[in-house]
């Protein structure tokens, strides 16, 4: 390695220099310590990698402001609004159909504070999460049908690790009349 490119990487300022910069301790009071660190160690791992291809050494300032802006990258939340333009409606790549405003409304009532997820109120006891959805389902097995729809697993077929399913019978359940793809009019 060439004396210039080893005086460049001697150059680089150490972490616990860089962390009292005014830009890095911002962003240790904004994102905090383990991202912080995550992103000086890729700055610097950068900038090691920069000098050895011929780029010049950044200052100490500018390695903490590159430090502020990748601190602000990485806290950024990993799912975030996005615009489906594909023209497909329910897009898996994009999560899920939109909610509608009053379910959205209803989760973040209850998102708020503490909801009865687990606990049976009836008998004063821990309940299960599934019997929220479960009494839903009874309700809609109840209702008028008027088409039925059967939900099975084709026998033998694949997982993604190479494995099969086993067969599963799953019961037969009705739609109402009300949800049934008769009752919407058809899309333009």
């Amino acid at each position: 390695m060439p004396a210039e490119v080893r005086d460049r990487l001697r150059s680089i300022p150490a972490a616990h220099e860089l962390l009292a910069e005014w830009p890095v301790m911002k962003a240790v009071g904004d994102a905090g310590d383990m991202i912080v660190r995550e992103a000086i160690d890729a700055e610097l791992d950068a900038e090691r990698e920069a000098i050895r291809s011929g780029t010049p050494a950044r200052n100490k300032r500018e390695l903490a402001l590159a430090i502020e802006q990748r601190c602000h990258r990485l806290s950024l939340p990993t799912l975030r609004p996005a615009v489906n333009a594909t023209g497909v409606v329910i897009h898996t790549n994009l999560g899920r159909a939109p909610l509608a405003p009053a379910a959205v409304q209803a989760v973040t009532d209850v998102a708020r504070g503490y909801s009865m997820l687990e606990y049976d109120v009836a008998t004063c006891a821990r309940g299960g999460r599934k019997e929220h959805a479960a009494r839903l389902l009874r309700k809609l097995r109840e209702a008028q049908c008027e088409e039925v729809v059967e939900l099975q697993v084709v026998e033998g077929a694949s997982t993604p690790g190479g494995g099969s399913l086993p067969t599963v019978e799953l019961p037969t359940f009705c739609v109402p009349s009300a949800l049934s793809m008769g009752a919407y009019p058809p899309m333009a």
